[in-house]
C-alpha cells in the first residue's frame, strides 16, 4: 500500500507545473556526479590517456634548456683612496637606480660586446641562419609546406619591401643573433637589495655559465671605461679652460691698480660714519612708522565702536576708572529704578528723578569717550610729526654718503671681479689637478658577489610538472565533457526524473529484449517467458494502474505515447494479456484505426493474418456486429477487438455518441478494457479517448524520446481533461541502467538478475 501512495496523489498532475521546468534538477548532487562520471568514465579516461600521452610526446621532443646565475651588487661603500671629487659619481643605491642598472645590463650595447667577445654571431643556438632545417618541428610549420605564393598573399607587406643590400643584411642578420641573446637574458633586482641576479638560459650548462659571467665582467668593465672616458673629457676641457681664466685674473688685478693710482685711493679701510648713522636713521624711521601705524589703528577702532554704538568694548574705554566708576553708578541707578517700577507708575516724581539721573550719567560717559577719542588724535598727530622730521634728516645723510662713496664704488667693483677670477681660477686649477690623478684609482661600482657555476640538472622543461598539470587539466576536460554530455542528453532514464520534470509516478520501466539473434518477439515474451523481467514490469505495469484509484479502480485504460516507435502497441497487448492470465475478463481495444498495428501481434488462430478482419471501424459503422468482431486470444484467453477497415474520418467515428455508447458497453461487460492509441502528437484521437477513458498510461522510450516532445505530449492530455495514470519507461537497456546506480527498480532489474528466468 506504501507503494501506491505516491501513485494515488500523483495520477493527476497540477496543470500548473508546466512540463518541462525541472524542480531541482540543478541543485548539486554529488552521488549523482560520481554515479554520472562512473558511468561514462571512459570520456574521462580516454581524454586522459589521449592529452596526457600527447603532453608526454611533446615534453621528450623539447630541447632542455639550462640557467646559469651570476650575483652582482651595487656596492654603496666605495673604497676612497684620496679624498677627491670624482668626475662621475659613484652610484646612490636606491630602487630607482637598481632599475636603471637593470637596464643597461639588459641594452643591446652591452649585449652587442658579449656577442663579440664569445663570437656568438657563429653558435647555432643564436644565429637563426646556422640552424639545421631539417628538424621536426620545422616541418610542421605552416611555411614549410605552403606555397610561396600563398604566403606571400597572407603577408602582403612582405611583397612590398625592396630588396636589401649586402650591409643591411648583415645589420639584420646580427641584430637577430642579439635578439635571441636577449630573448635568453634576464636581470632582476633580489627583493628590496642592492643585489641583481644575471640568468641566461642555453642549451649547453656550461655555456649558460660562461656567458652569464662574462655579461658582469663586461657590464663591471663597461663602468670603468664610462669613468675614464669622462674623466679624460673633463681634462681636456679643464685645460683649454684654465688658460683663458688666467689670462682674464691678469687683466683684472692690473684694473684694479690703475684706478687706485688715477683717483688717488690708499689702501686703507676706515669706518664710513654716515654709513652708520643712516643705519641708525632707518632704525628709528622703521619704529617711528610703526608707532603712528599703531595710534591710527586704536584711533580707528574707537571711531569705529563709538559710530556703532559700542565703545563700551574699547581697550582704552575699559581702561578708564571714571567711565568704570559712571558705568557702575549707571547700573545702580537701573536696579534702583527696576525696584520704583514695581511700586509706582512711570510719571512718579521719583521714577522721574531716577531717569533724569540715568540721562546725566549716560551725558558724563559720552564726554569722558570724546575726551579719549581727542587723546589718540593728538597722539596720532605727534608720530607723523615725528616720522617726517627723521624722513628729512635720513634723506640729508643719504646725499652726503652718496658723494664720499662713489669714487670707492668704482674700485669695490673692480676688486670683486678680480677676486672672483681669482677665485675660479684656483677653483679649475685644483679641479685639473684632481681629475689628473683619478685615471690611475677608478673604480667600478659594482663587484660580482658570486659567480655563476655550470647548472647540473635543466630548469626547463620540468616534465614531471608539465605531464602531472597535463594530467590534471586532462581529468578535468574529462569531467566537463562528461557533464556536457550528460547535459546533451535529453532523454528520460528514471522515474525521478520524470517526477521531477512532470510530476508524474512512473508506473514501470520496460526492459527491451536483447539484440541481434537473441532478440525475442516483444509480444512473445510475456507468454514464453512468464519469470521474466520483462512479464515482471507488465505485472508491476498493471498494480500501479489498478491502485491509481483504490476506491474505484479504473475500468477503462487508454495506453499512447508522444511519438510513433515508442512500444505503445506492445506495451497494450501485454498489459492486456498480464491482466487476462491473472484472471481478470479483459478485453484489448486498437483504437489507432488510423495505422493499426495490433493485427500483427495477434489474430484468431484459423484467420490468415494478411487479410482484414472486422474491427472496431466496422461496428461503429453497422458493417459487423461487436460479438463478431471481438475474438479470443488462444494463449492467454485476452478479448481482443481490432481497428478494422480503414475509414476516412476516424476522429469523427471517435467522438460520435456511437463509440461512447459502446464503449459503456464494454466497460459493464469487462473487468478491465486496454485501449490502444495513436501517438497524441501525430494525431488528436488520444485526446478524445483521454477525456473518455477512466486512466490514461503515457509511454516515453528510455533515454531516445526527447524530453520536450514527451513533456509537450503530456501538456495536451492534461489540457484534453485525461486522467493520467502515470508514465511507463519502455525499452530500457536494463545492464546500462544498473550500471548508472539509479535507486528504482529498473536499477533491481539489472543488479538481481537471479530472481528471473530469461
Amino acid at each position: 500500500m506504501d507503494a501506491a501512495t505516491p501513485l494515488t496523489r500523483r495520477h493527476e498532475p497540477d496543470e500548473s507545473h508546466g512540463y518541462g521546468v525541472p524542480m531541482g534538477e540543478n541543485e548539486l548532487n554529488l552521488g549523482e556526479l560520481l554515479r554520472t562520471l562512473w558511468r561514462r568514465r571512459w570520456i574521462v579516461v580516454g581524454t586522459m590517456l589521449l592529452l596526457t600521452g600527447l603532453t608526454v610526446l611533446v615534453v621528450v621532443q623539447l630541447t632542455p634548456r639550462y640557467v646559469a646565475t651570476t650575483r652582482v651588487m651595487i656596492d654603496a661603500r666605495q673604497q676612497r683612496v684620496v679624498n677627491i671629487e670624482n668626475v662621475v659619481s659613484g652610484v646612490n643605491p636606491d630602487a630607482a637606480m637598481v632599475e636603471s642598472e637593470v637596464e643597461v645590463l639588459t641594452s643591446r650595447t652591452l649585449a652587442s660586446r658579449v656577442v663579440d667577445e664569445l663570437k656568438l654571431d657563429e653558435d647555432p643556438e643564436f644565429n637563426p641562419k646556422l640552424k639545421p632545417a631539417d628538424s621536426v618541428w620545422s616541418s610542421l610549420r605552416p611555411s614549410a609546406w605552403l606555397p610561396q605564393s600563398w604566403l606571400a598573399l597572407l603577408s602582403p607587406a612582405d611583397r612590398q619591401k625592396q630588396p636589401l643590400g649586402a650591409v643591411d643584411q648583415k645589420d639584420l642578420d646580427r641584430a637577430a643573433v642579439i635578439d635571441a641573446f636577449l630573448s635568453r637574458l634576464t636581470v632582476k633586482p633580489v627583493g628590496r637589495s642592492f643585489v641583481m641576479d644575471i640568468s641566461f638560459v642555453s642549451q649547453d650548462p656550461f655555456k649558460a655559465a660562461r656567458i652569464a659571467n662574462k655579461v658582469a665582467d663586461l657590464y663591471l668593465v663597461s663602468q670603468l671605461e664610462a669613468k675614464f672616458e669622462a674623466t679624460a673629457r673633463a681634462n681636456a676641457w679643464l685645460s683649454d679652460r684654465l688658460k683663458t681664466l688666467r689670462e682674464q685674473v691678469e687683466a683684472s688685478e692690473r684694473a684694479v691698480v690703475a684706478y687706485r693710482k688715477k683717483y688717488n685711493i690708499a689702501d686703507t679701510e676706515k669706518n664710513d660714519v654716515s654709513s652708520q648713522q643712516v643705519s641708525e636713521l632707518n632704525t628709528q624711521l622703521t619704529m617711528a612708522r610703526a608707532d603712528r601705524a599703531a595710534a591710527e589703528a586704536r584711533l580707528s577702532q574707537v571711531r569705529d565702536l563709538v559710530n556703532r554704538g559700542g565703545a563700551d568694548s574699547a581697550a582704552q574705554v575699559l581702561q578708564s576708572a571714571l567711565i568704570q566708576n559712571l558705568r557702575g553708578q549707571e547700573a545702580e541707578l537701573q536696579r534702583k529704578l527696576s525696584e520704583l517700577l514695581t511700586r509706582y507708575g512711570e510719571r512718579h516724581p521719583r521714577i522721574v528723578n531716577a531717569r533724569a539721573e540715568i540721562a546725566d550719567l549716560r551725558n558724563s560717559i559720552a564726554r569722558e569717550v570724546r575726551k579719549i577719542v581727542q587723546n589718540l588724535e593728538n597722539e596720532v598727530e605727534v608720530a607723523k610729526a615725528r616720522e617726517n622730521a627723521l624722513q628729512k634728516d635720513l634723506q640729508g645723510l643719504k646725499a652726503e654718503s652718496n658723494d664720499s662713496r662713489s669714487a670707492e664704488i668704482g674700485l669695490s667693483q673692480l676688486q670683486r671681479e678680480a677676486e672672483a677670477n681669482r677665485t675660479l681660477y684656483e677653483t679649475f686649477l685644483n679641479r685639473f689637478k684632481e681629475t689628473s690623478e683619478q685615471q690611475d684609482i677608478q673604480q667600478p661600482d659594482a663587484r660580482v658577489i658570486s659567480r655563476a657555476d655550470v647548472p647540473l640538472a635543466p630548469s626547463y622543461p620540468r616534465k614531471t610538472l608539465i605531464v602531472g598539470l597535463a594530467f590534471g587539466a586532462s581529468l578535468l576536460l574529462g569531467i566537463a565533457l562528461v557533464v556536457l554530455v550528460e547535459r546533451l542528453d535529453n532523454g528520460f532514464r528514471t522515474g525521478e526524473q520524470i517526477r521531477l520534470a512532470a510530476g508524474l509516478a512512473t508506473l514501470a520501466l520496460v526492459p527491451t529484449q536483447g539484440g541481434g539473434r537473441r532478440r525475442a518477439r516483444p509480444d512473445r515474451v510475456l507468454i514464453d517467458k512468464p519469470a521474466s523481467q520483462f512479464a515482471e514490469s507488465m505485472r508491476t505495469l498493471l498494480a500501479g494502474v489498478l491502485l491509481s484509484d483504490i476506491d474505484e479502480p479504473p475500468r477503462s485504460v487508454l495506453v499512447t505515447s508522444s511519438v510513433p516507435g515508442e512500444g505503445k502497441t506492445v506495451t497494450s497487448l501485454s498489459l492486456a494479456r498480464v491482466a487476462a492470465l491473472g484472471g481478470k475478463r479483459t478485453l484489448l481495444v486498437d483504437c489507432d484505426v488510423r495505422r493499426p498495428t495490433m493485427s500483427k501481434l495477434v489474430h484468431p488462430v484459423d484467420a490468415d493474418p494478411r487479410q482484414s478482419l472486422p474491427g472496431l471501424t466496422d461496428v461503429l459503422t453497422d458493417r459487423a456486429k461487436l460479438h463478431e468482431a471481438v475474438f479470443v486470444d488462444p494463449a492467454t484467453g485476452l478479448h481482443v477487438l481490432l481497428s478494422g477497415s480503414r475509414v476516412p474520418n476516424p476522429q469523427d467515428l471517435l467522438q460520435s455518441k456511437t463509440f461512447g455508447r459502446i464503449l459503456e458497453q464494454l466497460v459493464e461487460a469487462y473487468e478491465l478494457v486496454v485501449l490502444d492509441s495513436a501517438p497524441v502528437l501525430a494525431v488528436a484521437d488520444p485526446l478524445i479517448l483521454g477525456a473518455l477513458a477512466d486512466r490514461t498510461v503515457f509511454v516515453t522510450q528510455w533515454e531516445k524520446t526527447p524530453r520536450q516532445v514527451a513533456l509537450a505530449a503530456l501538456r495536451q492530455l492534461v489540457q484534453a481533461k485525461a486522467h493520467l495514470a502515470g508514465v511507463v519507461l519502455s525499452q530500457v537497456n536494463v545492464r546500462r541502467h544498473s550500471k548508472y546506480g539509479f535507486g528504482d527498480y529498473g536499477y533491481y532489474y539489472g543488479r538481481y538478475r537471479e530472481y528471473y528466468q530469461e
